[in-house]
């Protein structure tokens, strides 16, 4: 809808992206991404809240940090997670 100027990313107050760790190379989430960052206005941007299960998928254990901070990167935003099995309890209950 972006991309075919159907709406303008500032029409838009608050976007929710599920499945936000498939938002990479040229899935529609990294686009929606990219109107967001070429966008002049950024007063009247909306908030994104990027939700998932899986933070990482495939064999990335090795570079977990820069996998993450490329998330965090591509959202314009911060992770947010449990830590501990206690914090984890806390939430599911």
């Amino acid at each position: 809808m972006l991309s075919q100027n159907f709406i303008k990313i500032t029409d838009l107050s608050v976007v929710i992206i599920d499945e936000c760790h498939h938002a990479r190379n040229n899935h529609p989430m990294h686009e929606f991404m990219r109107h967001y960052r070429m966008a002049t206005n950024k007063s009247q941007l909306p908030r994104v809240i990027g939700l998932t299960g899986v933070l990482l998928k495939g064999n990335k254990l090795n570079k977990i940090r820069e996998e993450l901070e490329n998330l965090e990167a591509i959202f314009h935003g911060k992770i947010v997670t449990v830590s501990t099995i206690e914090e984890y309890q806390n939430v599911m209950t």
